[in-house]
C-alpha cells in the first residue's frame, strides 16, 4: 500500500499527516498502531512524534486520529489542531472562518486568523486537583514552595487539560532543567503525573517557555497556555502575551470573561512524500482500541 503524506510540525512538534478526506477508501483502523510505530520511527521510517489521520467526520467536516509513535491514541491534540487548521485551510474543507473536527475526546472548534495563524481553545484552569476553577485573585498567593534536592522553589501548580508545574526564573541551564524535571514528576512531589513547564518572563506581554516532554506526549501549545495562565495568576503579566517556544512564537489569550485560555500558533508543512506500507505486517487478531 503506498501512503502520500505530509511531514508537518508545529513549534517544531513534527507529526505526520495522512489526508483521507477526499478519498472514498480508508485505512483498516486495526492498522493504525502499527503504522504509526513504523512511520514516525526515526531510523527506519519518516520519523515524527506523532502520526494524525484525518477522515470525514460523522456529523462535523473532519475528524482527527492522533496516534503517539508508540501506536497509542494521544489526547493532547492542539499542536495537532494547528497543523491540521493549515491544510482544511488550504483545501478549502471548512469554506468558512473555523473548522469543526471530531476526535476521540471530544469535538473542538478551530479558527482561521489568516493563512497560516489559528485558534484553538484550551479550556479552563483549574487546581492541581481539579477541585475548583483558577481565577486571578489580588492578594492570592499561588505560588507553593517545593524543596527538590535540599533546594526550595516557589512553583505555580495548576491543571489546564492535564495537571502542570509551572517554575519562573532568569537562568537555567539545560542539565539543571532535566534534572528538575526530573525531580517535580516523582510521587514524593506531587501526587499527579504533572508535566514541568519552565519560563522566563520577558514583559508584561512576553515570556518564554522551555520544557521537556516525554516522548510519547508532546503538546506545545498547552504548555505555552499553562505558562500563560500561571504568568498573570503571579501578577507577572496582562491577559495576552507573546511565549516564545523553539523559535517559534505562540500568542496566548486568557479570557476574563468565561475564564478560557486561547492559544494562537501557526501549523506549517515541512515536506510531502510517499510511504509504502506493507499490508502483510498486519498485527495478530485483536480487539482494536480505536
Amino acid at each position: 500500500m503506498e501512503l502520500d503524506f505530509y511531514k508537518v510540525h508545529a513549534c517544531r512538534n513534527d507529526l505526520i499527516l495522512l489526508n483521507f478526506l477526499y478519498k472514498d477508501e480508508s485505512l483498516d483502523r486495526a492498522l493504525l498502531p502499527l503504522l504509526a510505530r513504523r512511520m514516525c520511527d526515526r531510523h527506519s521510517g519518516v520519523g515524527a512524534n506523532g502520526l494524525l489521520v484525518l477522515e470525514r467526520g460523522r456529523e462535523h467536516p473532519v475528524r482527527l486520529t492522533h496516534l503517539l509513535p508508540t501506536g497509542e491514541m494521544s489526547e493532547r491534540l492542539n499542536d495537532a489542531l494547528l497543523c491540521l487548521a493549515r491544510l482544511v485551510f488550504d483545501s478549502g474543507v471548512s469554506g468558512g472562518k473555523r473548522v469543526v473536527v471530531e476526535s476521540s475526546i471530544g469535538v473542538h472548534t478551530v479558527e482561521f486568523i489568516d493563512s497560516s495563524h489559528f485558534r484553538v481553545s484550551i479550556g479552563r484552569p483549574f487546581a492541581i486537583d481539579g477541585s475548583a476553577e483558577l481565577r486571578e485573585e489580588p492578594n492570592r498567593e499561588y505560588m507553593t514552595p517545593v524543596k527538590i534536592e535540599g533546594k526550595r522553589y516557589s512553583v505555580t501548580p495548576l491543571r489546564l487539560q492535564y495537571p502542570s508545574a509551572v517554575l519562573f526564573s532568569t537562568d537555567w541551564s539545560a542539565a539543571k532543567l532535566k534534572q528538575l524535571s526530573r525531580s517535580l514528576r516523582q510521587p514524593a512531589v506531587y501526587p499527579y503525573a504533572v508535566h514541568p513547564v519552565f519560563s522566563q518572563v520577558y514583559s508584561k506581554d512576553e515570556i518564554a517557555i522551555r520544557t521537556w516532554f516525554r516522548r510519547e506526549a508532546v503538546d506545545y501549545a498547552s504548555a505555552a497556555g499553562v505558562a500563560g495562565v500561571a504568568a498573570v495568576l503571579n501578577g507577572l503579566t496582562e491577559r495576552e502575551m507573546v511565549v516564545h517556544c523553539n523559535n517559534d512564537e505562540l500568542f496566548v489569550q486568557w479570557q476574563e470573561q468565561g475564564n478560557e485560555v486561547f492559544v494562537t500558533g501557526s501549523g506549517d508543512y515541512l515536506f510531502t512524500g510517499t510511504y509504502y506500507f506493507e499490508e502483510e505486517q498486519r498485527p495478530p487478531e485483536q480487539s482494536s482500541p480505536l
